[in-house]
């Protein structure tokens, strides 16, 4: 179970009018080296884009999924903030760190009364965000999900280490002409000396779901889902993790954020459980 000191927790919630500028709603990491920014586009498609350290990581690039692409409109932004430590039962350190700044956008699509939130979470090491299908007053209702229009443009020049199913080899390709679809995580040498990696957090109830290139979009890569999920409101879609950092090895290194975004042990007696060292 994650036993979690509170350094500083805290959560304020912001109510924002349905017009969100043209500035966009922004989000910045603790450490202030990651920024990014999510607009509504005069036709309510909602895009994001992000930068790290003042380089472009990523450029405007579309979000949504099952019929929430278009003719949306924003009821409000959530904002919200936690800085804790909690103690895993093993892994590579005895204390995770588990701190980030967050945004939750509660889009409605025209004359519904239907919510669907994006809630985003700004890391030092990353950012990541999830679809979550909100209950609607009436109860409970029925979605079917056949895809994601979540889609991830890099700048001009950026590479992929691709490969085509798990232990397969790996190729440094570029973002042009792929064999086949890529899997998770995926790994990016960008051309401003950043690297970055693209994989998931969470999936439960979910389609397997690989990355593949945008036939009508240069230097795109898109969520390829295997199959419809069909599930009940209330109901989250999984993280959609961008990693982003100076060296490769420190997005290795950082991968606590992938334990931060999993639900926690829900065995509540864990003395049986005796780590060991190799």
């Amino acid at each position: 179970m994650k036993n979690i000191i509170s350094l500083f927790l805290f959560i304020t919630f912001i109510i924002s009018s349905t017009s969100v500028g043209a500035s966009g709603i922004e989000i910045t990491s603790p450490d202030h080296a990651l920024q990014a920014r999510f607009i509504l586009t005069e036709q309510g498609e909602l895009i994001w884009e992000v930068d790290y350290e003042g380089k472009e990581v990523l450029l405007p690039s579309w979000l949504g999924i099952a019929g929430y692409q278009e003719n949306l409109l924003v009821k409000d932004v959530l904002t919200t903030s936690a800085d804790s430590v909690w103690y895993p039962l093993y892994g590579e350190r005895k204390v995770v760190a588990d701190r980030f700044n967050g945004k939750t956008i509660r889009l409605a699509r025209e004359r519904s009364n239907d919510i669907l939130a994006v809630e985003v979470r700004a890391y030092n090491e990353g950012l990541a965000f999830r679809y979550f299908f909100e209950e609607n007053p009436e109860g409970g209702a029925y979605i079917s999900i056949a895809g994601e229009n979540t889609g991830f443009t890099f700048p001009e020049g950026t590479l992929a280490w691709h490969a085509k199913y798990a232990q397969a080899e790996y190729n440094l390709v570029p973002l042009k002409n792929w064999e086949a679809e890529s899997e998770r995580p995926l790994t990016l040498v960008l051309p401003n000396d950043l690297y970055a990696c693209i994989t998931e957090a969470q999936v439960v109830n979910y389609a397997r779901t690989k990355f593949t290139l945008d036939p009508q979009k240069e230097n795109t890569i898109r969520c390829s889902q295997y199959d419809v999920v069909d599930e009940i409101t209330p109901f989250a879609s999984p993280w959609r993790v961008l990693m982003v950092a100076r060296k490769p090895g420190d997005l290795l290194a950082n991968n606590d954020i992938l334990l931060n975004l999993n639900d926690p042990c829900e065995i509540e007696h864990t003395w049986w459980i005796v780590r060991v060292k190799y």
